[in-house]
């Protein structure tokens, strides 16, 4: 990293620490400037509209306090401490929020703002702690970055530019698309302009409305009285003891909390949240599996926030689920309920906190359309639902790989190596669209198309699962990955290929190192498969990469390394079975350790290797002696030993 130096923050460019104008002047209130909170600094890369605005004789009025042109702000108090965003023009902040402004020439103000995006925890680290964690105007212009040349900024800038880029030009899509769909909504069902037997908009076209002495007002021929039980069933939810670890699972059935849908604010949809329940976790919570297509409603702390699930889904006692009944879609309860909150909220009771009950719900009165209504409505809404959710899972994508490129790019892990087509980006590209489209903006004019250089573990990877699939027939979860990268160097002369430190595990060889990067790895996917278990395949975007890469020269010896190890996998006395495989590594990584191959002393071994595994505490209770001596001659009879004594 030569081309990197240590630079102070107040190298940069001016620090500026925000205040608010006397508010006892109403003068001070307009709209000419934008007056920015930590607030803000949650909903876009690029500010450009705040909830609140001052007057020309405000923003004068702290003067020393304004920012211009394109400014970088940092949240520096409480729990906002470290949210950064991007600001155009002349505005000014409240004193939450320090600001680099004025950056010198020799800085993308890009670059900054991406520093700062990976250092929230670092700030907060920095920050001096009584009862709110603050950093005061003299630490955060101490602060020092590791900086490379402009040149080099500009190239990293410009890639994280085209994807935060993508990003908010989809949500200003969905945002349209939000605002077709409610429109449309409230003409049909509010307004009751909804498509007569011509097509004209019933009510101003003179429909017949009748007086509904339960809801108290007109109504429209045909339409009834009900409530919101009679759209969908209403479901809660319970959580499951938190003593017990069994109960949760990464891989197991989401489990929505109100927090799930704090964090996923923005969004319609939601596919899980930070926490998932296992099998035991279900049955012992008595949780109901609620079908994708349920809209979800947080019924307490607070009431009111909603999504609609994708997948299978449960929730903990914060909901009460709708599942739909009958002939009412999902886009039709969704916008029926969130027209109801003001409803609920006004009938939900609690001393500590509001929340609202499954029989309250039931009490809350609507006006129920006739089937064909609703019909033709969800005809018109349900691909647009379909375009947000395909949008808002590609935002995630783009944030995932934003995320993951974010600190290698800006600590030169990985570098730009300039503008050709492809690459192992090409994904990244593609998820960003053409940099000459005029559909994606101004922002995306200089959005290139680009190549990275970067370790070639991710194709070799893929490579591997790839391989297992064809020969073996099966996908491998992380379990049986970690213990075939193993035993492929493990028995492989001179094998350097993906070198990891592997320790001992509960269910083999074990890599923290390996873990983080098949999880990050872009070449491939995670599937679920029977009982529900993860496994990872290759994405089918690289399928034809990986392809290529197997026939390729460079690749040969890792090819022919992974052959011969799936090859004794193959062996009668392995027969493809996982827990000889997982005997299979246990002894290999015993005979390395203690450089000997007789029963005794690897069976003591085995002895030694703790594990928790159900019915197991060692490797011994779980392997008998006499199959650890046919592993032992199966590694003999394929002259094996000499290379895991000298590996």
């Amino acid at each position: 990293m030569s081309d990197y130096k240590n630079t102070k923050l107040y190298d940069i460019g001016k620090i500026v620490t925000g205040k608010t104008p006397e508010t006892t002047d109403p003068l001070n209130s307009g709209s000419d400037y934008m007056f920015l909170g930590p607030t803000d600094l949650h909903k876009h890369f690029i500010i450009s509209r705040s909830e609140k605005m001052i007057s020309t004789k405000g923003l004068l009025s702290i003067k020393g306090s304004v920012i211009d042109g394109l400014s970088i702000l940092v949240g520096c108090i409480g729990w906002d401490m470290g949210n950064v965003a991007l600001v155009k023009g002349k505005c000014v902040t409240n004193q939450q929020i320090n600001s680099i402004t004025k950056i010198k020439d020799f800085y993308n103000p890009f670059y900054i703002y991406y520093w700062f995006k990976q250092k929230k925890h670092y700030l907060f680290q920095i920050a001096s702690v009584t009862r709110t964690p603050m950093l005061k105007k003299s630490d955060f212009s101490n602060i020092e970055l590791n900086i490379p040349n402009k040149h080099q900024q500009d190239k990293v800038s410009n890639i994280l530019i085209s994807l935060d880029s993508k990003i908010e030009l989809n949500n200003r899509v969905n945002a349209e698309l939000e605002a077709i769909s409610k429109t449309l909504y409230d003409y049909w069902f509010v307004q009751f302009d909804f498509p007569d037997a011509k097509g004209r908009p019933y009510k101003n076209s003179g429909g017949k409305m009748f007086w509904n002495d339960e809801l108290k007002r007109e109504i429209p021929k045909g339409w009834t009285k009900g409530s919101l039980s009679d759209i969908g069933n209403i479901i809660g939810g319970t959580t499951p003891s938190k003593e017990i670890d069994e109960n949760f699972d990464d891989n197991g059935m989401p489990w929505i909390t109100p927090k799930d849908l704090s964090l996923n604010m923005g969004n319609k949809f939601i596919t899980k949240g930070g926490i998932s329940v296992s099998d035991q976790g279900l049955k012992a919570a008595l949780l109901k599996i609620m079908p994708k297509g349920t809209v979800l409603l947080s019924s307490r702390a607070p009431i009111g926030y909603m999504a609609i699930s994708r997948e299978e889904v449960t929730t903990n006692q914060g909901f009460k689920s709708f599942v739909p009944k009958d002939h009412f879609s999902t886009e039709y309860i969704y916008y029926t309920v969130q027209n109801a909150i003001p409803a609920i909220v006004n009938n939900a009771s609690g001393s500590t906190f509001k929340e609202v009950s499954g029989g309250v719900l039931k009490t809350i009165a609507i006006c129920v359309p006739p089937k064909v209504v609703i019909k033709a409505y969800t005809k018109i809404v349900e691909p647009i639902f379909k375009k947000q959710s395909l949008l808002e899972v590609e935002n995630q994508q783009l944030a995932d790989l934003r995320d993951w490129l974010l600190p290698m790019l800006m600590n030169g892990q990985i570098t730009v190596q300039g503008a050709k087509q492809g690459g192992v980006l090409a994904e990244a590209q593609r998820l960003v669209g053409p940099s000459n489209s005029q559909s994606e903006g101004k922002m995306l004019d200089f959005a290139p198309k680009f190549e990275i250089t970067m370790p070639n573990n991710n194709l070799k990877q893929a490579i591997l699962v790839a391989m297992i699939k064809r020969q073996l027939g099966i996908n491998y979860g992380e379990v049986g990955i970690q213990k075939t990268v193993f035993n492929v160097a493990a028995f492989s002369p001179g094998f350097t290929e993906m070198d990891y430190e592997f320790a001992k595990s509960h269910y083999g060889t074990y890599s923290p190192q390996l873990t983080d990067d098949l999880r990050a790895n872009p070449y491939l996917i995670k599937k679920v498969v029977k009982g529900n278990n993860e496994c990872y395949a290759v994405n089918s975007r690289y399928e034809a990469d990986v392809n290529d890469a197997l026939l390729q020269q460079e690749y040969a010896a890792y090819v022919s390394a992974i052959n011969k190890m799936l090859t004794v996998y193959k062996d009668p006395f392995i027969g493809k079975k996982t827990d000889k495989i997982e005997l299979l590594n246990t002894v290999a990584k015993l005979i390395m350790d203690f450089q000997a191959t007789d029963i005794d002393t690897i069976y003591k071994g085995m002895e030694e290797w703790e594990i928790n595994q159900p019915g197991y505490n060692t490797k011994a209770d779980k392997f008998s002696k006499p199959d650890t001596e046919k592993m032992i001659k199966l590694i003999k009879d394929r002259e094996l030993v000499d290379v895991l004594l000298n590996n």
